[in-house]
């Protein structure tokens, strides 16, 4: 009786286990299909026709977005170890100095 027990505990177990890989796994490969651009307050979309007079400026998608479920907040950290976010253009203004602290975070 004990080990049949045991068992089920194991089965439902792997199967949450795969769950959980399942779904982050999915999470992951969303965020690393998005656009740099996601991350940016506001962005140029690359599907514009050259030339055009006045070029379109979107907001991210990522706007008021701040938690997917398994994630808290959006950023990036670039080259140069600045971080953006598409959050608050603020943030972005503000500096280097902000930067250090969320980056020390991160």
């Amino acid at each position: 009786m004990e080990g049949a027990r045991l068992g089920e505990f194991a089965a439902v177990a792997e199967q949450i286990r795969q769950d959980v890989k399942r779904k982050l796994d999915e999470f992951i490969q969303t965020e690393q299909n998005r656009p740099y651009t996601d991350y940016l307050y506001y962005y140029v979309p690359e599907n514009i026709i050259s030339g055009q007079q006045q070029m379109p400026i979107l907001r991210s998608p990522l706007a008021g977005r701040l938690e997917h479920g398994l994630a808290y907040g959006y950023f990036q950290i670039e080259p140069d170890g600045s971080v953006t976010t598409p959050l608050n253009n603020d943030i972005e203004q503000s500096g280097r100095g902000f930067n250090d602290g969320l980056y020390a975070k991160a």
